[in-house]
């Protein structure tokens, strides 16, 4: 009866975290219901990244090879900690779609146990209520619902990022004669291993924190943490280089050099939230600085969530169902959120600031404007993460799913040419040939050694390799410029909604003249379907139903 009283005791002090959990839960398994509906009862996930890293864990597993081809080396992730995981995962559980789905549901529901555990750290005596609004928004402006669909490894990017935050300031505020916990030293180490081995993002978060240690004259835990964190890209960094002779990934590199420059404009029209989140994170501090100073814990968090966010801005992308940034969105949030759940738990410290607000009329109106438009950003992005998962999980069924179909049923063993590999990787066993580069080392190496990819080199190496077929996004201008004149264009599809890529035409060839015949016979058989909603043409073979 003892062991049942604390055990209830436990849950109780755990309510927000475990009734919000429920709720995460059940908001995922309505929205895996409902892209069902749109795919004849087939999971599909939205992004065909996704298949990417299902491939690679695959063929791990089954031909202790890194690639999507069985015998050929292709460093196609970009978390290569993700691979291992799920690698490893699926060892263990057997080859399941879903690997990715349930690791992520996991992942999340730690994430909001370690932000209701963290907020009450930093505010012992915050309201039951504040944390049910806190861990709220963090479930759906992150949004961990758009992440857990994708599969990928942004979930377990955003929890490592909080945790080594958290682990960090705790060091960080203590007064300099205080040594720091052996065990909250180790914790950081372990927290900052993991999160290098996800995302190579992590160096922006690893930067700023070992630059205050340094400040804090803790120099043996900021090398500890430095070198810690980069174990594991070194580690893969030494295995890339020896199978290729490059230290990055493949898709890091094919995505470099095709990614657009950065600007504002760029930044604001792919992220919802930034436009107000990121200048209050930066007002807050600002204003709260003279009177707690720098290394106050809440003042910490603010500078690392703005710090981090700015570097992020600075040099990598954003948007892709807001991935690449969510991360921030939630550091920032938190950040937030300790500093509002301090005022509101404090009559002194909210009239000394009702006070300097007063003083600083010009602060205290921008500061209200800010926290409206964040109002309406971060619902915009909330609404964003439920709807847009759902609509382009369609999209890669009508899309990539089909490609796949076609590629396994009719040219399972050929070698077939494409840009997007993922879902045909996952679903045949083809030799695919990726123009882009994410699973081919041909494309990197002549763009890189040769600064040129041309649509002849793209002939020569199909031919090389007896390429019957190719698959190409083609209103993707990289894709395009590529394409052979000498390829016949057989059927183009086009789909009604792309709202990830925003391309809409998938183009199938005949690499050599004598495979005409049997493309359009293959069309045949397997035609568009939802032919309510896909339109196509077939210019090479018009008797293609």
């Amino acid at each position: 009866m003892k062991c049942y009283i604390l055990a209830m005791r436990s849950v109780l002090r755990q309510q927000p975290a475990v009734l919000v959990s429920l709720l995460f839960c059940t908001v995922i398994f309505t929205m895996y219901s409902v892209a069902a509906r749109h795919t004849g009862g087939m999971f599909v996930y939205p992004l065909d990244d996704s298949y990417i890293h299902l491939a690679l864990a695959r063929t791990l597993v089954l031909h202790h090879n890194w690639g999507i081809n069985p015998t050929e080396f292709a460093s196609a992730s970009s978390s290569p900690g993700w691979t291992v995981l799920l690698a490893a995962t699926e060892a263990v559980t057997g080859l399941h779609l879903v690997s990715g789905l349930v690791l992520n549901v996991i992942c999340a529901v730690v994430l909001l146990f370690a932000v209701d555990h963290s907020l009450k750290r930093f505010v012992p005596s915050v309201a039951l209520w504040f944390r049910y609004v806190a861990l709220a928004a963090t479930l759906f402006c992150t949004p961990l619902t758009s992440l857990t669909m994708i599969g990928m490894e942004h979930v377990a990017q955003t929890l490592s990022v909080l945790l080594f935050i958290v682990a960090a300031t705790k060091i960080l505020a203590l007064p300099l004669e205080a040594a720091a916990p052996p065990a909250t030293v180790v914790w950081l180490f372990v927290v900052g291993l993991f999160a290098g081995a996800i995302r190579y993002e992590a160096v922006f978060i690893v930067i700023p924190v070992c630059i205050c240690l340094m400040l804090r004259r803790r120099m043996g835990i900021a090398v500890m943490v430095a070198l810690g964190s980069a174990v594991a890209p070194v580690l893969f960094g030494i295995y890339f280089h020896h199978k290729s002779g490059f230290w990055l990934p493949f898709s890091v590199m094919a995505k470099a050099s095709g990614q657009p420059p950065l600007s504002i404009k760029y930044v604001l029209d792919q992220t919802h939230g930034f436009r107000s989140l990121l200048p209050l994170v930066v007002l807050a501090w600002f204003l709260r600085l003279r009177r707690l100073g720098f290394w106050d814990s809440s003042q910490l968090l603010l500078f690392f969530a703005g710090s981090v966010t700015l570097l992020h801005l600075a040099v990598a992308p954003v948007g892709w169902l807001m991935r690449y940034e969510s991360y921030l969105v939630c550091l920032c949030l938190f950040a937030l959120f300790v500093v509002a759940a301090g005022l509101s738990s404090s009559n002194v410290v909210l009239r000394d600031i009702r006070q300097s607000f007063l003083n600083r009329k010009y602060a205290a109106v921008l500061l209200i404007l800010l926290v409206l438009g964040l109002g309406f950003d971060l619902t915009r992005r909330a609404m964003r993460g439920i709807v847009e998962p759902i609509h382009a999980s369609e999209d890669r069924f009508l899309e990539h799913i089909q490609m796949a179909k076609i590629v396994s049923g009719a040219y399972d063993h050929d070698a077939v040419v494409v840009n997007d590999i993922g879902t045909v990787a996952f679903y045949s066993h083809a030799h695919l040939l990726d123009v882009i580069g994410l699973g081919s080392i041909e494309p990197i190496r002549d763009r890189l050694e040769r600064h040129s990819f041309t649509a002849t080199d793209v002939a020569s190496w199909a031919s090389s390799q007896h390429a019957s077929i190719a698959i190409l996004q083609t209103q993707w201008q990289r894709v395009s410029s590529v394409i052979p004149p000498t390829w016949t264009k057989v059927q183009t599809w086009t789909i009604p909604r792309n709202v990830v890529f925003k391309d809409f035409e998938i183009s199938f060839f005949a690499v050599e003249p004598k495979e005409v015949p049997r493309l359009c016979a293959v069309l045949a058989k397997f035609p568009p379907p939802r032919q309510d909603k896909i339109t196509f043409r077939s210019p090479a073979c018009p008797a293609t139903p």
